[in-house]
């Protein structure tokens, strides 16, 4: 099974070395390649664990057009909720922007390819 929250400790330390750039962009791009692994592993009974979102092509296009819808329409309310944050100074932070898209992208390749450096398979092409 994937460790998710592994991949987050490096869209903290880039927030943390870059303030000004959007931990939640970081945070959901680093992420959004496991979150496939999931759906597709209990869909199919895991037989398939990884296919488009653990590609580099996948990553860059699918998988960073997920992680920005979900950042800028669901992640504001989400967190809010849960963590009881000023939901205004949420969506500041997760506002529609190229650098938010560039953020997302950064996030989605970086999880593939600290990915290809721990795994057996080889996720940079897409696995069928």
């Amino acid at each position: 099974m994937p460790a998710v929250f592994l991949h987050s400790t490096f869209a903290y330390f880039m927030n943390r070395f870059s303030p000004q750039f959007s931990l939640p962009a970081l945070l959901v791009g680093s992420m959004m390649p496991d979150v496939e692994v999931l759906a597709i592993y209990y869909l199919t009974n895991g037989a398939i664990d990884r296919l488009l979102f653990h590609s580099i092509i996948g990553a860059m296009t699918i998988g960073t057009i997920t992680s920005m819808v979900i950042v800028v329409f669901i992640y504001p309310s989400f967190v809010s909720f849960f963590v009881r944050m000023d939901k205004t100074y949420i969506k500041k932070k997760c506002s529609f922007s190229w650098t938010l898209i560039g953020l997302c992208l950064i996030g989605n390749v970086s999880h593939v390819l600290i990915d290809a450096t721990h795994h057996t398979f080889n996720p940079l092409i897409i696995q069928y």
